[in-house]
């Protein structure tokens, strides 16, 4: 086992969450059956999390209160600080949900072009307002996964 980095891959990282769980296990001795009779988790299941492939936050919920460490949970995800200052600008109310952000014109449009030398800073001309045009709906590309499981779903209601 080795420390998680932010360099790791999502794979690499999900491996040793698995190794992790498998330790925890090995530690209470027990098998990876008795771990899922515990769990409420198919075996195949259990051993999926230990090697750290598809598993769903619910099975490592599930696994970690079978092993007696739901506290590894806040240890990894804590609850988010609020800053006094920032609660009492919002008059001790918690956020529920984040703004939009503005968006910045690229670099290029600001006159600070790499290559360039010194060169003064030209603000964009002002266009003509054009009726926007509407553009066809472009098909999104879906992710592999997504395919693999909408496949399942589909076989499982055949």
């Amino acid at each position: 086992m080795h420390q998680i980095r932010s360099v790791d891959t999502t794979d690499e990282i999900l491996r040793e969450l698995g190794a992790r769980l498998r330790g925890y296990r090995l530690q209470q001795n027990v098998t990876t059956a008795e771990l899922a009779l515990r769990a409420g988790i198919g075996i195949a299941t259990a051993a999926r999390a230990e090697t750290g492939r598809n598993t769903s936050m619910e099975t490592i919920v599930k696994i970690l209160r079978a092993l007696g460490r739901l506290d590894a949970l806040d240890a990894i995800l804590p609850e988010p600080l609020v800053s006094p200052i920032q609660l009492a600008a919002r008059r001790g109310r918690q956020r529920r949900r984040a703004r939009r952000r503005r968006v910045m014109p690229p670099v290029s449009a600001l006159g600070h072009e790499s290559g360039s030398a010194q060169q003064p800073m030209q603000l964009p001309t002002q266009q003509p307002m054009q009726q926007p045009t509407q553009e066809p709906k472009r098909q999104s590309a879906e992710h592999p996964m997504q395919q693999a499981a909408r496949s399942r779903a589909e076989r499982r209601h055949r």
